[in-house]
């Protein structure tokens, strides 16, 4: 998850943005740089210092399971090439040219790119049955600081997300059974894409996403399949956070033209019962699934 903003400064997760614009033509040598979100997504960065001369490469570093990445570019005023829409389904290592352009030495000029990536190859519909249990230890009781539709970060693709305010080094649990297919531990940086985390596949093909861990503070590795209640992981403040707290969504490729990916909401189990929508200010306590 990563969003690119003027020329390159990281501003948002989930998308990726790099605009500029101006007159004149091409001057200076480039600089190059790799930037990279959650260890395999990587483009290889190249430019100007004017900005007037870009190259960026996808740099697929290979991965568990197969991810989809879409790109979406946005060129005016300039030469060369570029992919403007595009989804890539990957897994083994790959090298993607994605742009590689120059501004001409007259008129104004605009470039402009985005990219998304979500694990699998297909849209998946959410198994609405599901009872998930909290992600932490029985008895233990967490404040939601971040509910659905939370404004700031909860929105979009993202809307039904979950955030826990909860101490560095909480041990964390599987939500729900499934297939660990991607995970991350050694990050101690902030910022967009260094999270630390854990995404499980589940049975109906959505996938859960457990982000902000600990520094080696990752238990599981992809492929391990895991159980409702396993400890997968300890919670941190790593990547795009405010504060220490646990980021909990399941989401899954969307089927739907206007979306590349969607969450999902999901119910869950409480030491008082059954809860369908965890609120934020709400704090509930943990315990097993019923029969567990």
């Amino acid at each position: 998850m990563a969003r690119l903003g003027t020329c390159g400064a990281v501003i948002l997760a989930a998308f990726g943005l790099a605009a500029c614009q101006s007159s004149g033509g091409v001057s200076g040598p480039m600089t190059e740089s790799e930037q990279c979100w959650w260890v395999h997504t990587c483009f290889d960065v190249a430019k100007t210092a004017d900005q007037r001369a870009a190259k960026i490469v996808l740099d697929y570093k290979g991965s568990y399971e197969p991810f989809a990445v879409q790109v979406r570019t946005s060129v005016s005023g300039m030469d060369g090439t570029w992919l403007e829409n595009e989804t890539f389904f990957l897994q083994e290592p790959r090298r993607i040219p994605i742009l590689d352009v120059k501004a001409g030495t007259t008129g104004s000029w605009d470039w402009r790119w985005s990219f998304s990536h979500h694990p699998g190859v297909e849209p998946a519909v959410h198994d609405d049955s599901v009872l998930y249990r909290l992600p932490y230890r029985d008895g233990e009781t967490y404040e939601v600081i971040q509910g659905y539709g939370g404004n700031t970060s909860h929105t979009g693709d993202n809307f039904y997300s979950i955030d826990w305010a909860m101490p560095v080094g909480t041990a964390v649990l599987a939500a729900r059974d499934g297939i660990v297919v991607s995970a991350r531990g050694e990050s101690n940086r902030k910022g967009r894409g260094w999270d630390n985390h854990v995404i499980i596949r589940h049975g109906d093909g959505t996938y859960a996403w457990y982000l902000h861990l600990q520094q080696n503070g990752v238990t599981v590795q992809p492929g391990q399949s895991v159980a409702a209640g396993s400890l997968i992981g300890y919670s941190g403040d790593t990547g795009f956070s405010s504060r220490a707290h646990l980021h909990f969504q399941v989401s899954a490729l969307s089927a739907a033209p206007d979306k590349f990916y969607a969450s999902f909401p999901t119910r869950f189990w409480t030491a008082d019962g059954e809860v369908a929508q965890l609120r934020k200010g709400g704090r509930y306590k943990g315990i097993s699934l019923p029969g567990g």
